[in-house]
């Protein structure tokens, strides 16, 4: 069993670039980890800590001040955090272990989650983060189970335009726009992260038999939660613990996050459906 330790004392301690206490702190792994901070840049160190605070806040908003978290979710953070420049990776790093923080302390769910953002781009994280934002806006206080591909295929499917996609991973000029952003729909897919089918200008989705009945008011993309993707979600925001049904809950709409700004223009899918009154979708 691993040995838990107070997400808040690890904070202060890295907040104040104190390492030497730190093995002390968290016993014989602790010692290892205090040796291997003591190599951290300056850098380094000032990444874990950004990833720490971060992680307090998430904490004190959604679990209060009691709790601990498993040393190996702790170790790992601290581990991928030295490494967390851009703001999207410290909010999932944080959020992840904000979640990870239980009053028993054995939760070890974090570790798969922080496997997963180690294979993840910003821009996949930020992709992420934007398409699930724009299904848990459009889809809030629906009763839609996210097991049930019948249930997402009617109810659950979002349009996402390719501006307000494009608009939100705020590109500049020396970046490949189309190049990244086709690369990151398919690794996502590739991940389970995200279901997404087609996606294209107007008038290639207007060829697809199977859309003939919807309006599209400009090219964009068709898009569906999955269960590994929602958790991740709720896990990056520090609401692990929370559980997936609460995904769609109103109750637990967060604001968004600093930084990154979605434009209006997604859809209910089914709201793009002309002949909706007819065929039931």
């Amino acid at each position: 069993m691993v040995e838990p330790v107070s997400a808040t004392v690890i904070g202060g301690y890295l907040a104040k670039k104190t390492v030497d206490g730190l093995g002390r702190l968290l016993g014989p792994a602790g010692s290892e980890a205090g040796r291997a901070l003591q190599r951290f840049t300056e850098v380094r160190l000032r990444n874990v800590g950004r990833v720490i605070e971060n992680a307090e806040r998430k904490t004190e908003a959604q679990h209060g001040a009691d709790g601990a978290v498993p040393l190996s979710v702790a170790l790992r953070v601290v581990d991928e955090g030295g490494y967390a420049e851009d703001a999207m990776v410290v909010e999932y790093l944080g959020g992840v272990l904000a979640s990870a923080r239980t009053p028993r302390g054995r939760d070890d769910r974090g570790s798969t989650f922080l496997a997963l953002i180690s294979r993840l781009s910003t821009y996949h994280l930020r992709t992420h983060y934007v398409f699930y934002t724009e299904i848990r806006r459009l889809l809030q206080g629906q009763n839609i189970h996210l097991g049930d591909l019948d249930e997402i295929h009617d109810h659950g499917r979002v349009f996402v335009p390719h501006s307000v996609h494009q608009a939100a991973l705020d590109f500049d000029d020396t970046e490949d726009a189309d190049a990244i952003l086709d690369h990151t729909m398919w690794w996502l897919d590739r991940e389970q992260l995200l279901g997404w089918n087609p996606g294209g200008s107007v008038e290639y989705l207007s060829t697809r038999p199977e859309l003939a009945s919807y309006t599209f008011p400009a090219a964009g993309t068709i898009a569906w939660p999955t269960v590994p993707g929602a958790e991740l979600y709720l896990w990056a925001l520090g609401q692990g613990q929370h559980g997936l049904h609460t995904f769609l809950n109103p109750t637990h709409l967060d604001p968004p996050l600093p930084g990154i700004h979605i434009p209006s223009g997604s859809h209910r899918l089914a709201d793009l459906n002309t002949h909706s009154s007819t065929n039931g979708a």
